[in-house]
């Protein structure tokens, strides 16, 4: 067997699981089991802990991110709030010309100017 990046012993997983060997190889995981029998450049003794995926979603709504702050900011950061502010942008779009916003160019005016 070829020597992998990274071993994670004795690792408990969020669905229960536990004991586990967790093998990586070019970034990507490729065996999660017992007892792995193999070799790593790096050796992480997780005996006690808790592995999981990262908590950080790094993506982001592009919508949102061109109309911040408009109509007002979500100053709770609900998402119930979000849909009432997107309710109040949706209704100040009614009431003026087709494909704009009473508070400036429409999203897709923004971004051909952000990338030319």
């Amino acid at each position: 067997m070829p020597t992998l990046d990274l071993i994670v012993r004795n690792a408990n997983l969020p669905d229960g699981r536990s004991g586990l060997d967790i093998a990586v190889a070019g970034g990507k995981i490729t065996e999660i089991t017992h007892s792995l029998d193999a070799e790593a450049d790096r050796e992480i003794d997780a005996t006690g802990c808790l592995v999981t995926p990262p908590f950080v979603d790094s993506h982001f709504h592009l919508d949102s991110t061109l109309r911040l702050g408009q109509p007002r900011m979500n100053e709770s950061g609900t998402l119930l709030e979000g849909i009432r502010l997107w309710s109040e942008l949706k209704s100040s779009r009614s009431r003026t010309a087709p494909g704009s916003f009473a508070t400036g160019p429409s999203p897709a005016e923004r971004w051909r100017f952000a990338v030319t």
